[in-house]
């Protein structure tokens, strides 16, 4: 085949979400001699994201907001999807509310249309039910990011797990970036418990907040940061402003220093009510950190043997196992982050290993 492979990348949003993330080094890793990539999405594109796409050759399509013009959001991407004429359409998202998109692509003449499942579980599953006969005939090769994610997506219908790999040795160890970033929070030697997300239901942030009161109430030298945003973001800011620990919870914010957040922290905490297998955990672990994470995560994130999944139903179990982290032995995290990186790699949760898998996809598709 002369001519580059034409992919058109269907996602939600271009935001600061572990999504985004996987198809941004997608696009920053692909072989651009033999593929092009398009973004079609219908929702919030961080502007860096724009300005490095642009670099990297791939375009960002910006459709009408699909939650607010959901009309004018499919008749763009029809125009684009049949001007365009892709040979494949790779769609990502959390369930079968996706058929729509993929209907599209089969109108607009795409042959190869691929699904990428990045979640356990979604907002609207009676529709997800209603949708899952129509969705089932209209791809050919289902991917997923776990096997529980492709087990919520695809039932007993074949898929491929494509771990969601990351660019390993940007998050080892930094001593001189921990201080540094420590320094600017106003942290010295207090216990750091650090979480990143989007504000949204699914981070469980109210749980959150009750289980740092049963820690913060026990343990004098413990602190939160909180990193993100997102639409629940004032919601809970309204509760942090009530909480009696208030003082020791710390806001940041997006930030684009992810990797001095790791580095910075001491353990990481995500209780989450479901997940698929998410990116910060692959990341956490890499930074050589412990990671206490809800019961509801998948079991294939734990790739270094340092998560540790507790129950959501309780927060005095969350006490329990930040007072068991803290009362360990201090460990070298320059050892812990080089054996976790060495994990992560031999799992092929690296970024290299995971894009090149997806060329051999779209070729085999497509031959």
């Amino acid at each position: 085949m002369n001519s580059k492979i034409k992919i058109g990348m269907i996602a939600l949003d271009l935001d600061r979400t572990g999504i985004s993330t996987v198809i941004m080094n997608c696009c920053r890793n692909i072989d651009r001699a033999k593929f092009e990539i398009d973004l079609l999405v219908g929702d919030r594109v961080v502007s860096e994201y724009i300005e490095e796409c642009k670099e990297l050759g791939v375009e960002v399509i910006e459709l009408p907001l699909k939650h607010r013009d959901s009309k004018g959001y499919y008749m763009g991407l029809l125009k684009v999807l049949k001007a365009k004429k892709y040979d494949i359409v790779h769609v990502h998202g959390n369930s079968a509310m996706v058929t729509p998109d993929l209907f599209l692509a089969f109108l607009a003449g795409t042959k190869v249309r691929v699904v990428h499942s990045h979640n356990t579980t979604c907002d609207h599953i009676t529709m997800h039910k209603m949708l899952s006969p129509i969705f089932h005939r209209l791809y050919k090769k289902g991917i997923a990011c776990s096997t529980p994610a492709g087990e919520w997506m695809f039932g007993n219908r074949p898929f491929e797990v494509l771990p969601n790999g990351i660019q390993t040795e940007h998050y080892r160890y930094d001593e001189k970036k921990r201080q540094e970033f420590r320094k600017r929070l106003g942290v010295t030697d207090e216990f750091l418990l650090g979480h990143i997300a989007q504000y949204t239901v699914q981070k469980n942030h109210p749980f959150l907040l009750k289980a740092f009161e049963e820690i913060a109430k026990e343990h004098e030298n413990v602190k939160l940061l909180l990193v993100g945003s997102g639409p629940n973001f004032d919601e809970i800011m309204q509760k942090i402003e009530q909480h009696p620990y208030k003082e020791r919870i710390i806001v940041l914010g997006d930030s684009s220093e992810i990797d001095f957040v790791y580095n910075a922290i001491d353990a990481f905490v995500l209780p989450s009510l479901f997940e698929g297998l998410p990116l910060v955990l692959v990341e956490a672990q890499a930074a050589g950190l412990t990671c206490l994470v809800s019961d509801k995560v998948a079991r294939e994130s734990d790739m270094s043997g340092n998560i540790e999944f507790v129950t959501i139903d309780s927060a005095k179990a969350w006490e329990q196992a930040v007072a068991k982290e803290m009362n360990k032995k201090k460990e070298d995290r320059e050892k812990k982050s080089k054996k976790a990186r060495e994990c992560i790699i031999k799992n092929k949760y690296d970024v290299q290993s995971s894009v090149l898998r997806l060329q051999e996809i779209y070729e085999d598709l497509l031959s």
